[in-house]
C-alpha cells in the first residue's frame, strides 16, 4: 500500500488508496471504518482483477481479498461488485451471495421399462 487519502462524499468518510501493482499505479475505495484491513505491512497486489494480500495463517500461507476481509467473508459466501468495478470494495457496492455447488456427478434419467443402465452409458467421447 502506497498511502490512503480519507474523503468525504454525500456525507460519508471513504479512503481512497493506492497501492502499486506490476509498477503501475492502482486506486481503489474502501469505507473508512473498514480501514482496518488496510496494515500497511500486508503486501497488497492484484489477483484475477481484485485487490488481494498474502497473510500467514496457523502455519499456513493463504491468499486473501480486500472484498472478502470488509464482509468478513471466510469463504462461505461469493461476494459480487454491484458496479462490476472490482476498485470500488465500499461496503455498498458489495453484495454476498450463496455459493452454488456445482454437481459432477451425472444425472441420467431412462425412459421406465428401458433396459439400458446409466452405468453402461460412456462419461466421455473416444475418437479412434
Amino acid at each position: 500500500m502506497k498511502d490512503k487519502k480519507l474523503v468525504r462524499y454525500k456525507n460519508r468518510d471513504y479512503f481512497v488508496c493506492r497501492f502499486i501493482s506490476n509498477n503501475k499505479s492502482k486506486l481503489f475505495v474502501i469505507d473508512a471504518d473498514d480501514d482496518c484491513h488496510l496494515d500497511f505491512n500486508k503486501s497488497w497486489y492484484l489477483k484475477k482483477s481484485f485487490i488481494a494480500c498474502t497473510l500467514q495463517n496457523k502455519g499456513a500461507i493463504n491468499t486473501y481479498y480486500l472484498h472478502d476481509l470488509v464482509l468478513n467473508n471466510n469463504g462461505d459466501y461469493v461476494i459480487n461488485h454491484i458496479s462490476q468495478n472490482s476498485m470500488d470494495n465500499r461496503k455498498v457496492n458489495l453484495k454476498q451471495g450463496k455459493k452454488i455447488r456445482i454437481s459432477t456427478k451425472r444425472k441420467i434419467t431412462f425412459p421406465h421399462g428401458c433396459d439400458i443402465k446409466a452405468e453402461n452409458v460412456p462419461a466421455g467421447i473416444w475418437f479412434d
